[in-house]
């Protein structure tokens, strides 16, 4: 569970650190690859940073193989993209997926009602163990203060990214 969680916030800076990469091939200007490299330090750093965090919150081998799954699938989009030449296929990508985030969160930031717990008893949450020193700093009345709201916008986000990328994958000749 905290591993699903730890993904959905590791989204986002992934998601501009590929942005930088995208955007640092498409500049020549030095001055504007050089501005892009401190974004992509600074994004990097973001990734790294959230990481280390949510380890030493709550160490797991789960959460250290999903973290790199997640940062290996990045690079091999990178390099895919690189070796075929699809810029602006996987650049629309990127940007859906964007906006799909950050949808996703802006839903999240106005989200009033509050969502059946799905099973997420008293029980099951102190099963879970999730570090209150990451959800203690939420406000209580916050979407994000739920953990059964995570794991749904992060379904809806991984759900649409998935659609998204599969519209606009090229036809393939059928035998």
């Amino acid at each position: 569970m905290f591993s699903a969680i730890v993904l959905i916030g590791l989204e986002l800076p992934a998601l501009l650190v590929l942005s930088c990469l995208f955007l640092l091939r498409a500049h020549s200007a030095w001055r504007d690859r050089l501005k892009l490299a401190g974004l992509l330090c600074a994004a990097l750093f973001g990734v790294c940073q959230l990481a280390i965090k949510a380890f030493q919150a709550l160490p797991s081998a789960l959460l250290l193989v999903s973290i790199v799954a997640m940062l290996i699938g990045k690079g091999l989009i990178y390099t895919t993209t690189r070796r075929d030449s699809t810029w602006t296929i996987e650049g629309l990508t990127l940007a859906i997926h964007l906006g799909v985030l950050l949808l996703v969160v802006q839903i999240a930031d106005h989200f009033s009602a509050t969502l059946p717990r799905g099973g997420f008893t008293d029980d099951v949450m102190r099963q879970l163990a999730l570090p209150q020193e990451l959800f203690g700093r939420v406000q209580p009345d916050s979407a994000w203060a739920q953990p059964w709201w995570i794991v749904l916008a992060g379904a809806a986000y991984f759900s649409l990214c998935a659609l998204s990328r599969y519209a606009m994958a090229p036809e393939t000749p059928t035998r």
